[in-house]
């Protein structure tokens, strides 16, 4: 008789007061035939966050939980890792503390399909972006057609951390260990799904299972120009130690997109045109389509005096 499988429920959260237990009751609210734990790394919230764990805790009736506060402070991803390496389970399943699962079968429908296809090492769903501010919605995937259920390396690399939304992933225990270009990483999700993209297949569920909460306190939310450009950096540092962990397997995609994330510098700030190392990686599609840009935003550019109304 096959012995159903542990899933490890792995939720990193930071001053998250506000939103904690309703992302520890979508996990309660669970109906699955196996058995899950739950992982809760607390990186040193300033705020409620250890009272609303515990008191969510009590009402859910949740038996398998392990708790950690750290102290100090260890930083997004060194928690993100530290959380990952706690989880015991055969699969991982990711809930970030201000974010919440709203169907109480979406944990046994993604376990479903990996248990029945060992190709694929992760699953993911549509979910809702919640507005915090205005109270609005929207579909994170905007246009879920287009996955057509299964995805390739083109579009795990182009999409990055736009893939899915980080509390629809859940994937096979089987990243061993985390790289530097990782743990170095602004966008954790970009990060782990370039990792798993060498592990096996990806495959989406097209059915709405979660809410993604955009808020201020959101990671890449609300940044400043010069944080949004050292956020892209990052990301084209990532894709370069990732193109050479591959074994530039994926080369040409990786460039490709590389030269994507140059375009997104040059609309944000176009002085970075007058860096040649830049300049040197951008394609003419890019390009052209950066200075398109740059033209219609004249006001970005100083050097741009026309008057367009």
């Amino acid at each position: 008789m096959k012995k159903n499988p542990l899933v490890s429920v792995c939720m990193i959260t930071y001053g998250h007061e506000k939103y904690i237990s309703e992302a520890i009751l979508g996990v309660a609210m669970q109906q699955c035939s196996f058995e899950w734990e739950l992982i809760i790394a607390d990186d040193a919230s300033p705020d409620g966050t250890e009272k609303k764990v515990d008191l969510a805790l009590k009402t859910s009736k949740i038996k398998n939980v392990h708790y950690t506060k750290h102290s100090p402070n260890k930083g997004m991803m060194p928690n993100f890792i530290w959380a990952l390496e706690q989880c015991k389970g055969k699969y991982i399943a990711l809930c970030e503390g201000d974010d919440y699962w709203t169907d109480p079968l979406k944990l046994q429908r993604q376990i479903d399909f990996l248990e029945a296809h060992p190709e694929y090492v992760m699953s993911f769903h549509q979910g809702t972006n919640y507005f915090q501010k205005d109270k609005s919605t929207a579909p994170y995937i905007s246009d879920a057609t287009l996955l057509n259920g299964i995805l390739s390396p083109k579009e795990v690399i182009r999409l990055g951390g736009n893939l899915c939304p980080t509390n629809s992933m859940v994937f096979r225990n089987k990243v061993l260990e985390y790289p530097d270009f990782f743990i170095k990483a602004k966008s954790g999700d970009r990060a782990l799904c370039l990792l798993l993209l060498e592990k096996g297949k990806f495959h989406f569920i097209n059915k709405n299972m979660s809410v993604y909460r955009v808020h201020d306190g959101g990671v890449s939310r609300n940044l400043s120009r010069q944080k949004t450009i050292a956020f892209k950096e990052s990301n084209i540092e990532l894709l370069c130690a990732f193109d050479a962990y591959s074994n530039y397997n994926y080369h040409s995609i990786i460039q490709k997109e590389i030269s994507n994330q140059i375009r997104n510098i040059f609309i944000y700030d176009p002085r970075y045109l007058f860096k040649t190392s830049y300049l040197n990686r951008i394609n003419t599609t890019h390009l052209m389509l950066s200075l398109s840009r740059i033209f219609i935003n004249k006001c970005s550019f100083p050097i741009f005096k026309i008057n367009c109304t």
